[in-house]
This record gives C-alpha cells, sequence and structure tokens, in this order.
C-alpha cells in the first residue's frame, strides 16, 4: 500500500486529513482515494455504484442492557454493516439469540433496516423516508424500468390498505401509510413489501 503512488493522491493521504475524515464519512473518504490514486494512474474513474439513502426515525441499535460488552457491541454493529443478503440476516439472527438470549424491539428494528437496505440495493431503489405519517419508498428511474407493472400492482393489492402509488418529481414511489407513532409498524409493513416484490420480482426473471 505504502508503494501505490501515495504521493500522486496529494493531501487525501496525509495525516492532517484526520478532520477531513471525520467532516465527509470513512466510506466517502475510501471512494475518493480510490478515485484520486486511479486518476494519478491514468486510469478512468470507476463507474459510480447505486447509492442508496435511509432516514427513518426509528430506535434501530443494540441496547447496553442486551450486549454490556463494548468490545462485542462493536464486533455486532460490524457483522451488521457487513450482511449481503437475506441468509446473513438470518444467521445473524440465530447467532445473536444463542449468544445473547432474545433480542429487544431495539435490535428487532435493527434487523428490519439492514433487511430493507439489502433489499432496496438490490431493487435499485433510491431512497426510503419517514415524511410524518408515511415511509416513502422511492425508486430510481433504473430500478423502476426493472420493475414487472402487473407483478407489483398484483402485489399491492394482496397487502391491503395503507399502501400508495404516487410519483416524487419524476421518479415512482411507494408509500407506507400509519399512524405517526407506530414507526414499528411501518418498518414491518414496509420490509415485507420490499421482501415481496423482490420475490416475485426475481421469479419473473427467471421465468423470463
Amino acid at each position: 500500500m505504502r508503494d501505490l503512488s501515495i504521493r500522486g493522491a496529494g493531501n487525501l493521504l496525509g495525516a492532517e486529513q484526520h478532520g477531513f475524515i471525520d467532516s465527509v464519512g470513512f466510506d466517502l473518504y475510501s471512494q475518493m482515494l480510490k478515485d484520486a490514486i486511479a486518476e494519478r494512474k491514468g486510469q478512468e474513474k470507476p463507474e459510480e455504484p447505486h447509492r442508496l439513502t435511509i432516514d427513518i426515525d426509528a430506535d434501530a441499535y443494540i441496547p447496553d442492557a442486551y450486549i454490556e460488552d463494548s468490545l462485542q457491541k462493536i464486533d455486532m454493529y460490524k457483522r451488521f454493516k457487513a450482511v449481503e443478503t437475506i441468509q446473513d440476516i438470518e444467521a445473524l439472527q440465530d447467532e445473536m439469540i444463542d449468544r445473547f438470549g432474545d433480542y429487544p424491539e431495539e435490535v428487532a428494528d435493527l434487523f428490519k433496516v439492514s433487511t430493507m437496505h439489502i433489499l432496496a440495493d438490490k431493487l435499485m431503489i433510491e431512497e426510503i423516508k419517514q415524511k410524518g405519517s408515511e415511509l416513502q419508498i422511492i425508486f430510481s428511474e433504473m430500478g423502476w424500468k426493472k420493475i414487472d407493472r402487473n407483478m407489483l400492482f398484483k402485489t399491492l393489492s394482496g397487502i391491503g390498505s395503507g399502501i400508495g402509488l404516487g410519483t416524487e418529481g419524476q421518479k415512482m414511489k411507494l408509500t407506507v401509510k400509519k399512524d405517526r407513532n407506530q414507526i414499528h409498524n411501518m418498518l414491518n409493513v414496509a420490509s415485507s413489501l420490499l421482501k415481496d416484490i423482490y420475490k416475485s420480482q426475481s421469479e419473473t426473471e427467471k421465468a423470463g
């Protein structure tokens, strides 16, 4: 790593950039560093990956009362960040119960948010945000193009009331409507909805 044209990346690699890392976040800093090194080596800047934003007012975390040891807690947060599939989520759920016992509502919500993140990435959803009494799921243009409309309408009709389909500017969005104090119910419905959409979409692609 030290021989990888460190000087060519400029101040991005300097010790004085500690405050800069704090301000932009490690993930963005890492991407900027990769771009700077690639530019110095004469490589084309890699295509930007799909980026998902989740902004939900939920108490999704690991309470001290559930895992007291700070190192164990940090390790579990790393495990949450590393999950890539629903199978990973299920394995982590089983492991936490085996090691620490039944988890509280806050951890359950953390699993729901992680599940939504995985599925939203696969469905190329751009943003999931809470707005008043709604949870809004906004598709990227590419993600919406890949959705089978008939499959989606069939999925939505099977869920019942509380689910809406509309637009956010020029982008399509799904809304989950619940009482503003029932964020846990919102997360339940939204995560189940994304699971159903992803399952149906996968079956449609296989059949095609």
